[in-house]
């Protein structure tokens, strides 16, 4: 069933599959601010009076609704035509968007034919972008591209047709027309990301190679690539609204420069929503159902979905505190055009899709694990991507150095993050690392520094990475080092700094051979990019950026992360206050909030009584730099119960994570997985798996100095000064040995050789407890 609307003034005049029906006064589909579709997302008034105004009773299009017509094809041209969301129709019991497909089409005589080659592959360009950053340096709401990637990936992987999915990395405009030049047509293409309706054309947001947004001109970003595309689904807000022309409309303006079909969104849409629409709209493409069909049954889908029949909000008008039913809202969000004279979809030939999403080799040492929580730093980010990209970190110096140099600068080659401890400057670095992967096709590796290796044991390790080989020669592995397009994280790098002025003549030395073969490495094509609480010196080009606190914003919210065990305060003034009092610095954050999660103090007092521990922290911890965090240790330590306060001091033995079995034999603690897990809990352990339900722990360097500062206050508690202690830790590190040793003999054990593998700093400190045979047997 046809339906087209034509307008003279304020007269709408509807004819029915080319017959005159009826008209109707265009302030009949009026929508204002007071209508319930606008301040709590009904849309069941709004779309009973537009199928009032499309089928009044006796009329023609009534009577061809009434004879169940297989779908609904809306045709106009005007612009306030096409800014009325016809698909809220609601006949007083049903949407019709859920009863049948709701399609808008063009005038008959501008449509155009599609022939698919049944034969080929169709392919399919996914591009999610989620910058950072706006261009005026404003944050960007972040979208959940890995859900949306997954639904995608999910789709067409159980397609059983031979679709070929190519995420588009990085999601830039340029790589999109890279691949599309490098497609034949028919090409559908998926865009998640942010866009809003202007007068003179929608803009969309891409991301630049340092992942801060690049606003483009969506129609003119598209044009080169009409012939190419079969569908374009614009998962982004504002992608189907008309606003004084037609113009603003970026599905209806694709449409008619030709592209066969195009879905947009006509208003914000709920990301929940969002991700559900498109992992059943793909399902339904992928069994080569028509775009009609398959944006029908994704609709149907939205209104299955639980989630969006209680949803938190406020009254507009009002401000009242209110819960939605968003599944009929949602239901009439998505737009489809199309430019056919006949429905179509894609029949791929017989096989299994291929699936195309780069990301090179990542290896990361223990105690760089992923981070549990990541609040904030887009501003820093963006800062190390054109540190990448150009050589500076801001805008300014890379136009100085334009100015200075004549040309474009290139991106640095060794880059240093530096910052106090605690300030989470690992977890940038990892972060980094997984956002800019793509521009690392050799692979990234994170290897910490804490425990200084030998210069030989570091070639052994990159060889290893670079060349498979762990006995390649020193120059070999420089070389390979130097031309690969790598990123190596050296974590931890002060402590190479503050051994090279050891006053133990071995340790310097050692340092020395290190720092001397990794100024060989720097200026290659691998980067380096190097964390440190000190400023770093002897590597060629290093450029030095200083990582500060969070932003009040992102330190509430990591607050909250950590202290969800108690209900959120609806004012936030306090969280705020606590944020600024430590300087926005993550851990003490952290420490904080775990302390406040365990107290029973309401947050006013708990802040009162945190105020007077940091004042007395900063007038007794001589070095100031970390005043503020030792008394946030200080005043978190208080809430451990007595046998969480003994064992913590005692961890600083291991030089590597370790298991709680091991905890339990060496300082005899029956008890040690429910001690550790409470010292976890509260900041002063982490934990990675290590298997199904056995973590590893390891301190954060921080919570290692602090551990430090209680066993010089209790003097007797060093577990390494305690020979029983030593003892049973030689043992077992010994024992960890012999079954690895034991394991190459015969049928490897996996688990024994990983364990072995991650504990190796603890494997060489425990022959200084063996006995000279057990040392000698240790040592092979």
């Amino acid at each position: 069933m046809e339906l087209t609307l034509t307008r003279e003034n304020q007269l709408v005049q509807v004819h029915v599959n080319g017959q005159d029906s009826h008209s109707f006064e265009m302030s009949a589909v009026a929508l204002t601010q007071a209508d319930p579709l606008v301040t709590t997302y009904d849309p069941q008034p709004y779309g009973a009076r537009l199928y009032g105004a499309l089928f009044p009773r006796d009329a023609l299009a009534a009577r061809a609704l009434a004879e169940n017509p297989d779908a609904l094809l809306l045709v106009m041209q005007d612009a306030e035509l096409q800014r009325v969301p016809w698909e809220y129709l609601f006949d007083g019991e049903n949407f019709l968007a859920h009863e049948m497909p709701v399609t808008r089409g063009l005038p008959a005589d501008q449509r155009i034919l599609f022939h698919a080659d049944a034969s080929a592959a169709c392919k399919v360009l996914v591009v999610a972008s989620d910058p950072l950053l706006y261009e005026n340096n404003a944050p960007v709401v972040q979208l959940n591209v890995t859900r949306e990637r997954d639904n995608v990936r999910a789709a067409f992987a159980n397609a059983n047709a031979a679709f070929q999915v190519t995420f588009v990395r990085p999601p830039t405009v340029d790589e999109l027309h890279n691949q599309l030049a490098r497609s034949s047509a028919p090409v559908m293409l998926h865009f998640l990301g942010h866009g809003i309706a202007t007068p003179n054309g929608a803009q969309i947001a891409f991301e630049n190679n340092f992942a801060q947004a690049d606003s483009v001109d969506a129609a003119q970003g598209f044009k080169p690539a009409r012939d190419t595309l079969f569908c374009v689904y614009f998962n982004s807000c504002q992608t189907a609204v008309s606003l004084d022309s037609a113009a603003s409309n970026l599905a209806y303006t694709l449409a008619r420069a030709g592209v066969p079909y195009c879905l947009g969104m006509q208003f914000s849409v709920p990301e929940m929503a969002a991700l559900r629409l498109a992992e059943f709209f793909y399902v339904h493409v992928a069994r080569g159902e028509t775009m009609e069909r398959a944006v029908w049954q994704a609709r149907r889908a939205l209104w299955r979905d639980a989630d969006l029949m209680r949803v938190p909000g406020q009254n507009a008008q009002t401000g009242e505190n209110i819960t939605f039913d968003l599944r009929a809202y949602c239901l009439g969000i998505p737009v489809l055009y199309s430019a056919l004279a006949s429905p179509a979809g894609i029949r791929a030939a017989d096989g299994a899709a291929e699936l195309a999403e780069f990301h090179p080799r990542r290896e990361f040492d223990p105690r760089i694990p992923p981070p549990q929580v990541f609040r904030g730093r887009s501003a820093e980010l963006v800062a190390i991507g054109r540190l990448l990209e150009r050589g500076y970190a801001t805008e300014a110096e890379v136009d100085a150095a334009k100015r200075r140099e004549g040309r474009t600068p290139e991106g640095a080659r060794v880059i240093v993050l530096r910052g106090e401890g605690g300030m989470g400057k690992s977890t940038l670095a990892r972060r980094a690392a997984e956002r800019f992967d793509w521009r690392f096709p050799d692979g990234i590796l994170g290897i910490s520094l804490e425990d200084v290796p030998a210069a030989d044991a570091l070639v052994a390790r990159l060889g290893k990475f670079f060349l498979n080989d762990d006995a390649a020669e020193a120059h070999a592995v420089t070389d390979a080092e130097r031309a690969r397009r790598a990123l190596v994280i050296l974590d931890n790098y002060e402590t190479l700094v503050q051994a090279l002025t050891h006053t133990d003549l071995k340790i310097k030395e050692r340092a020395r051979g290190l720092a001397r073969w990794l100024a060989q490495l720097a200026g290659g094509a691998t980067v380096l990019l190097l964390t440190s609480r000190v400023a770093v010196d002897g590597l060629a080009g290093a450029q030095e950026f200083l990582l500060e606190g969070l932003e009040i914003e992102a330190g509430r919210a990591l607050f909250w992360d950590y202290a969800k065990r108690r209900q959120r305060d609806s004012d936030d003034s306090i969280a705020a206050e606590i944020v600024e009092r430590v300087g926005g610095h993550p851990l003490a954050i952290e420490l904080t909030a775990t302390a406040y999660a365990a107290s029973a103090a309401s947050l006013p007092e708990f802040f009162n009584s945190l105020q007077k521990q940091l004042a007395d922290a900063e007038s007794f911890y001589k070095n100031a730099r970390h005043a503020t965090l030792a008394g946030c240790f200080d005043y978190s330590f208080q809430f451990l119960n007595d046998a969480a306060q003994t064992l913590f001091p005692k961890l600083r033995l291991f030089r590597a994570p370790f298991l709680a079995e091991f905890v339990k034999e060496i300082f005899e603690t029956n008890d040690a997985a429910e001690i550790l897990h409470a010292l976890q809990r509260a900041s002063f352990v982490r934990a990675l798996e290590f298997a199904e339900d056995v973590p590893l722990y390891f301190l954060h360097p921080m919570a290692e100095w602090y551990a430090g500062q209680r066993t010089a206050d209790s003097a007797g508690q060093d577990a390494a000064t305690d020979s029983a202690i030593g003892a049973r830790y030689g043992a077992m590190y010994y024992n960890l040995a012999r079954a690895t040793y034991d394991s190459f003999g015969g049928k490897t054990e996996v688990g024994v050789v990983q364990l072995a593998q991650v504990t190796v700093p603890d494997l060489m400190a425990a022959r200084e407890f063996l006995a000279d045979a057990k040392r000698m047997r240790h040592d092979r």
